[in-house]
């Protein structure tokens, strides 16, 4: 695969002929197959939408992360595509040939990799400039190209090196953000989804302050075990004034509902969310989110909560994914594994609940 992949990208890696662009009309935003991801793409999309009110933006969105732009009210088109899904193959060839039919004036790739597929279909969309970050290292050693080499990008933006990625996506723009900028507040539009169930869940509650307690990360390794969950409800609801809602995957919530040692008068748990967009309504009236995964996160920091988060002490990854809010706090793992929270003090998670508590009490 190794060799057939150079021997296409070398008869295809062939350079755009460069057009001057004034005011552009189409634009399409190759995103990230997550949601965390999509959430910071949203601060590029509204830029591009300040700086050119006419212009017409389109999106490649996965199945997992689309709902994001779904209400999202600067965006024309979604196109469902996969990238690392290959039963989806068909479906994504199919979007391929339904953004084809229009003719880019960009295409702002903010895919941190890059695979053969991903290469065809950047020959096979039609535009006029084609915008990348540097890419991760393996598609080098797979193909022998570095991202200067691909002369399928017209422009390559360079060192991500301890930058947030919110803030480096909407430095792909370049001159692109003629207005110049620099607002890297989130959006996260919702209508009407999930607020009949969140109406009926928080109808319940009757004390001054909610905590959301978000359990689980896409990965085992960065969920939160059992044994932390309680030690944390136990000592947070303490607090008679406070009432905790758990958000987990729908078998462990299933799991931890039925777990007598979490059988709290304040203790409340989540309805499955059919939609990530489901968890707008809660989010409004959330006061702190203790979450492990930064899609919880930067959602939570488009609605202003508190946050405190669980990271691992991977400093490269914690600075590109931190919480953007006016109030956080963060509790690392003693090990510095990308995907993992291993080993987490869940008491830190309680001391900094009682600091943003006591500031809230005063």
């Amino acid at each position: 695969m190794n060799l057939l992949s150079k021997f296409i990208i070398n008869i295809l890696n062939k350079r755009n002929q460069n057009e001057k662009i004034i005011n552009p009309e189409n634009i399409l935003i190759l995103t990230y197959d997550k949601i965390g991801d999509m959430v910071l793409t949203t601060p590029m999309l509204r830029i591009l939408k300040e700086n050119y009110p006419d212009v017409n933006i389109d999106v490649f969105a996965s199945s997992r992360n689309k709902d994001i732009i779904k209400y999202n009210p600067n965006i024309r088109n979604i196109y469902e595509f996969n990238n690392e899904d290959k039963s989806t193959v068909f479906k994504n060839i199919k979007a391929i040939l339904k953004a084809r039919k229009t003719k880019y004036d960009y295409i702002i790739d903010c895919w941190r990799k890059i695979s053969l597929f991903q290469f065809l279909k950047l020959r096979f969309l039609r535009a006029k400039i084609k915008i990348t970050p540097y890419k991760l290292n393996y598609f080098e050693k797979i193909t022998g190209y570095k991202t200067n080499d691909l002369k399928i990008y017209d422009r390559v933006h360079g060192n991500r090196k301890n930058k947030h990625f919110s803030r480096y996506f909407i430095e792909l723009l370049g001159n692109l953000n003629k207005k110049n900028i620099n607002n890297t507040s989130y959006d996260f539009y919702y209508n009407s989804t999930g607020k009949n169930k969140a109406k009926k869940l928080l109808s319940k509650i009757d004390t001054k302050n909610i905590v959301v307690f978000n359990t689980d990360s896409r990965t085992d390794q960065r969920s939160i075990n059992f044994k932390d969950i309680k030690l944390i409800v136990r000592e947070i609801l303490k607090n008679k004034d406070v009432s905790i809602i758990v958000l987990a995957k729908k078998n462990r919530l299933k799991k931890l509902k039925k777990n007598e040692s979490l059988n709290y008068d304040n203790l409340y748990f989540s309805y499955p969310l059919d939609s990530i967009l489901e968890i707008g309504p809660i989010f409004e009236k959330t006061d702190v989110l203790i979450s492990p995964d930064t899609s919880f996160i930067h959602i939570g920091c488009a609605f202003d909560i508190k946050i405190i988060g669980i990271y691992s002490n991977n400093m490269g990854n914690y600075k590109r994914f931190k919480p953007r809010t006016g109030e956080f706090g963060v509790v690392f793992s003693d090990n510095d594994k990308m995907n993992s929270i291993e080993n987490f003090d869940p008491n830190g998670v309680v001391k900094l609940f009682l600091k943003f508590f006591k500031k809230e009490s005063v």
